[in-house]
């Protein structure tokens, strides 16, 4: 049969997967609480009425929330729209100095847009580093020393930001939680005894981690590299038991067993940037895959290259993001100051990336590709990601 992929548009494929289970997973009361099974405030779009809302409430708090806690900043990094249409927030950091600091989604730390260093005994701003539209609006108002007419300005780009994660070990209950729910809800029906033995392991009475969590290796044959970002479960059916692999912003890589029979092989794809539309696969031929598959001392180096591989790529799709965004502003100054005065439009494309705080060096390169971008009939911010190797 091969692979066929059912998106959310049509919902009567998606409907077909979806369990509709006559009482709770892990009681007799009414299934009447929606359930992500990977967790919205991460991105996850799937959603199934497989629990009442006090189980709901009790595997968010215990299951999903320390998962969310640690893993939060990713999604407000990547700007994430979740499925409510919320974007990605600011986030708390800690500076190579030691300083705390708030991020924005875009990766840029919070600061503020003007920081005076002199002022004259009139208490006008002399010299200042920061934003230069900031102190356009700061003239405007007579803030300057106008009676001078030295005024010492400098562009500052903000600072440099690469998000590292480190995952505890509730971590591991989280992703149990995850796969175990997805199964529960598109895969199979699953017993009571099953649910309710594995629910102390999902609320953290009972170590998940090594008895039906295991981390496992990045090989490309469970998870290729994928840019942009997102995030996999896949199901594979092992006669009395499954197993089910979930790869969080593909970078965080988990094997769950469960102890259910009789499950059909399928993989959900949740897209995190642009394409929002999660996307369910039945898989007919999936490789054969065993508890032993795993992340072993054997094979630790390995698993570290590729993370940190995996990492740089990230932190390249999102410096390319950025990267963008300061063009695109570039240009929106660049309008401006060709509206106002005898200046071609790439010479004021030239003045709107100084105000960004490109270097001489980097404002050639972007010149350079804008002027190609633009001949082509293409926005000059439209830069491919190849740039980010330039």
């Amino acid at each position: 049969m091969g692979t066929q992929i059912f998106r959310p548009e049509r919902r009567d494929a998606i409907s077909r997967f979806r369990r509709h289970p006559d009482h709770c997973l892990y009681c007799e009361c009414p299934p009447d609480s929606t359930e992500h099974p990977l967790a919205e405030a991460l991105g996850g779009r799937l959603s199934a009425k497989i629990l009442c809302s006090r189980h709901n409430a009790e595997v968010a708090h215990y299951a999903d929330e320390p998962m969310i806690v640690q893993l939060q900043p990713l999604a407000h990094f990547l700007n994430v729209r979740r499925q409510r249409g919320k974007r990605g927030s600011e986030f708390r950091a800690k500076m190579d100095d030691g300083r705390h600091v708030r991020v924005s989604p875009q990766g840029q730390v919070r600061r503020p847009r003007i920081e005076v260093t002199e002022r004259t005994s009139q208490g006008k701003i002399k010299r200042a580093t920061g934003d230069l539209s900031a102190l356009d609006q700061l003239q405007s108002r007579g803030a300057l020393d106008a009676e001078s007419g030295r005024i010492l300005a400098f562009a500052e780009k903000s600072p440099q930001v690469t998000l590292e994660i480190k995952l505890s070990d509730d971590v591991y209950r989280g992703a149990l939680k995850t796969a175990f729910h997805f199964v529960a809800a598109f895969v199979t029906d699953v017993p009571d005894r099953i649910a309710q033995g594995l629910l102390p392991y999902i609320t953290g009475e009972k170590e998940a981690a090594g008895e039906y969590v295991r981390a496992i290796t990045l090989g490309g044959e469970f998870f290729p590299t994928s840019l942009p970002p997102r995030h996999q479960i896949a199901v594979y059916c092992e006669g009395s038991e499954i197993y089910v692999t979930v790869l969080l912003f593909s970078l965080h890589a988990f094997q769950v067993r469960l102890p259910i029979e009789n499950a059909n092989a399928l993989r959900y794809i949740q897209p995190l940037i642009d394409s929002f539309d999660p996307i369910l696969e039945e898989n007919d031929h999936v490789r054969t895959f065993t508890w032993e598959d795993r992340l072993t001392d054997d094979n630790w180096d390995a698993y570290v290259v590729n993370l940190r591989a995996r990492h740089e790529h990230m932190m390249n799709f999102m410096d390319h993001r950025h990267l963008r965004e300061r063009c695109k502003r570039a240009a929106g100054h660049a309008s401006d100051l060709f509206l106002r005065g005898q200046i071609t439009p790439f010479e004021a494309y030239r003045a709107g990336l100084q105000r960004e705080a490109f270097t001489a060096n980097q404002i050639t390169i972007l010149i350079a590709y804008g002027q190609k971008l633009h001949s082509l009939g293409m926005d000059v911010w439209d830069l491919p990601i190849d740039i980010m190797y330039a």
